[in-house]
């Protein structure tokens, strides 16, 4: 069986869901991830996502009122804050 490669709204799709708890995936990789795993859904976001769309998945807040930014200075991660930053840019 052959693999097929996802298209650019099923990656959008991805990118800007929830969970239960009202957070993305940016806001688990935020918390969960090492700076490499985290930077290879960064890269994923650059092309696929406007900026309006990435300025409002980093903005959005989970259900405790966090966003990806709280959540990554939660835990003392300035490199993942950083590049956080540089996505916003």
């Amino acid at each position: 069986m052959a693999k097929k490669n996802l298209t650019t709204e099923e990656v959008n799709k991805i990118l800007l869901a929830t969970d239960n708890e009202g957070r993305t995936v940016f806001h688990v990789a935020a918390d969960w991830s090492e700076p490499e795993e985290f930077q290879e859904i960064l890269n994923l976001a650059n092309p696929n996502l406007t900026r309006e769309e990435v300025n409002k998945m980093l903005l959005a807040t989970d259900n405790e009122g966090k966003s990806v930014f709280h959540v990554a200075t939660k835990l003392s991660k300035p490199e993942k804050f950083q590049e956080i930053l540089n996505l916003a840019k």
